[in-house]
């Protein structure tokens, strides 16, 4: 029975849980009113230490705000913060590979406004939770293929598989979209977009790289004669990444990240938006052994004499012994001077007994 060595994925239990995140920040301005603002956290990269998983990404926190000012008008606020998880994990080593996840579970924003000098302070208070685990790849020795030089030999095969997760890859691509905003009145200016969100309908390779295409959707805010109201847009996008080769599944989730606006036409406006792209790969990875060995009868063959076989090029001593009938052991003792694999121009001797 010929055992070989596979290297499977070891997959540790997952740790959930919650990290919180405080930042404080400074506007130039008075803020007489918070319209709307949100939140979005995007994983960067993960790995595991001692004891540890850390995952680093960036939390992106959008807000549309009224000043307390002369000029009046409303302003699209965004400010990025670097985020550092570090979760305790026991069965993480710096030799294993992380998967992790990071989502928002609460925001909020408290402002306060120093009279003196006409200045902003803001306080965000995040909540983002997290899902990870911890993989290694272990060697591990199994049977996969089996026969008898005296016996028929009848194998029952099995197959087990498992997922073998690849590096997570953020890119970020800035594009241009245009939209329709039919319920734009005449003398309505656009201001901002806000709650925008980008979805991803197709992942495509395209040569060496890959596109990802989607609807990229938003609230558009305008004032005019009659205030400030938003009306929902929805536009296609697609963008591509160079150089992007990978084996398997790959899946993506989009964010947006920093847009501004420009109107074109009286109901078509402009988007420049940063889209930030979070490749996941996995590779789905299959391995076959022999389940059972039963004997389906005796061969009948030659059970004396000296042969010489041609060798095939790339063989080893299992698949050689395995097409001339004979022992490992024996065709190894005869043929000391064999090297493997074969080239194809050695020459084989197999001394066969009586039984």
């Amino acid at each position: 029975m010929n055992r070989a060595e596979k290297e499977v994925v070891k997959r540790y239990k997952a740790v959930t849980g919650a990290y919180p995140v405080i930042e404080e920040f400074e506007l130039d301005y008075p803020v007489k009113e918070v319209l709307a603002h949100r939140a979005t956290v995007i994983k960067a990269s993960a790995q595991c230490g001692v004891g540890t998983v850390i995952i680093d990404g960036e939390a992106v926190i959008t807000s549309i705000v009224l000043p307390n000012s002369e000029k009046g008008g409303i302003i699209k606020e965004t400010k990025t913060i670097p985020l550092r998880l570090e979760v305790e994990y026991d069965d993480a080593m710096p030799t294993c590979d992380a998967e992790a996840d990071i989502f928002l579970k609460s925001f909020k924003s408290e402002i306060t406004v120093d009279e003196t000098n006409g200045k902003s302070s803001v306080e965000a208070s995040l909540s983002v939770g997290y899902e990870v685990s911890a993989t290694v790849n272990e060697t591990i020795l199994i049977a996969d293929d089996a026969f008898s030089t005296t016996e028929i030999i009848k194998c029952e095969t099995g197959k087990f598989g498992f997922l073998r997760g690849g590096v997570t890859r953020v890119e970020k691509q800035k594009v241009f979209l245009r939209a329709t905003v039919p319920a734009l009145s005449s003398g309505e200016t656009v201001i901002a977009t806000y709650n925008d969100a980008a979805l991803p309908v197709s992942v495509k390779k395209e040569g060496k790289g890959v596109t990802v295409s989607g609807a990229y959707s938003a609230e558009v805010f305008s004032t005019g004669e009659n205030g400030i109201k938003a009306v929902k847009i929805e536009t296609p996008f697609s963008v591509g990444v160079p150089e992007f080769e990978y084996n398997g599944n790959v899946s993506v989730a989009v964010f947006p990240t920093l847009t501004t606006t420009r109107e074109i036409t009286a109901e078509e406006i402009e988007i420049a938006v940063e889209l930030a792209l979070v490749f996941t790969c996995e590779e789905t990875v299959e391995i076959k052994y022999i389940a059972n060995v039963e004997s389906d009868g005796e061969k009948k063959g030659e059970t004396s004499g000296i042969s010489v076989y041609i060798a095939r090029e790339g063989e080893d001593l299992w698949s050689l012994s395995k097409r001339l009938n004979a022992c490992p052991d024996d065709l190894a003792e005869s043929n000391k001077d064999l090297r493997f694999p074969l080239t194809g121009d050695e020459r084989i001797a197999v001394f066969r007994r009586k039984q």
